[in-house]
């Protein structure tokens, strides 16, 4: 994350919102890995991964960089890097290396083949500068590949009131604190605005059904993160979702309609230094 106040990341890092991220990153692991290897991620790289929170991303990168490539996480909290270290090493990933920083101060000398991030550049303030940034630390010929969210693009039929509810609740949220929940449609322009090449995009938007509901546990976990502060800055009452039975009530509202959910489509792009 960035350490200007206007950053738009208000999830925290507490251990039940550590957790949450990473079930979260189990759900969207096989559109990460699909970027990546459209992107050219490949054994004996090394890999910087911007934003690496409990470490999901840069442990995905590492073990497709192998034993002989090396990945570097950068994250702002304490936490988060001491469980990605703990997680890195229980996984049998001596390649993974975490950093406690915040992006506009971090700093090396080592250049790296690609640098990569998940759900990051939403909560930057200035995205195009950010990517200019992190050019720095890229090798000519480099890669970048980022991911962020279409929130958008998101569709259920038929419709389910409840799914509404949330997703108008997560809109108050970020629009409070001037996070961009469509990052995903501007990536295109992000990328060319910061010196790169055309990027080329890769779209990923699983369906969730009563059959594969894990996408209703995702709604519900991150409206209880979000509650909190959706209640302090008066934008809903507390009462109002019942976050203690909100999975429950929207498996058993969708179960009785056959109901699909296309989930937020997370929008991969990426391009090589010049």
């Amino acid at each position: 994350m960035t350490s200007d106040d206007r950053s738009g990341y208000v999830l925290g890092d507490s251990r039940t919102e550590l957790e949450r991220l990473e079930r979260q990153a189990r759900f969207y692991a096989p559109g990460t890995e699909a970027l990546f290897k459209a992107a050219g991620i490949a054994p004996g790289q090394r890999v910087l991964d911007i934003g690496s929170g409990a470490g999901d991303v840069s442990m995905l990168a590492a073990r497709m960089v192998g034993p002989e490539g090396r990945v570097v996480g950068v994250e702002r909290s304490l936490q988060a890097v001491e469980t990605a270290r703990t997680r890195a090493a229980a996984a049998g990933l001596p390649q993974c290396r975490f950093e406690v920083a915040e992006i506009d101060a971090f700093e090396t000398e080592e250049r790296f083949d690609a640098v990569v991030g998940r759900l990051i550049l939403m909560y930057m303030p200035d995205p195009v500068a950010a990517l200019r940034r992190l050019l720095r630390f890229l090798a000519p010929g480099g890669v970048v590949a980022f991911q962020e969210l279409y929130f958008s693009g998101a569709r259920g039929y038929p419709q389910s009131a409840l799914m509404d509810t949330c997703e108008r609740a997560i809109r108050a949220a970020f629009a409070h604190v001037h996070g961009d929940l469509d990052m995903g449609v501007r990536m295109f322009e992000t990328f060319c605005k910061a010196g790169l090449p055309d990027p080329k995009l890769i779209n990923w938007a699983p369906a969730v059904t009563r059959a594969e509901p894990e996408g209703y546990y995702i709604m519900a976990s991150l409206m209880r993160t979000l509650t909190p502060m959706l209640v302090q800055a008066g934008l809903m009452r507390e009462d109002e979702i019942g976050i203690d039975t909100l999975e429950r009530r929207l498996i058993e509202e969708v179960s009785d309609k056959g109901h699909i959910y296309i989930w937020s489509p997370l929008v991969g792009a990426w391009s090589r230094k010049p």
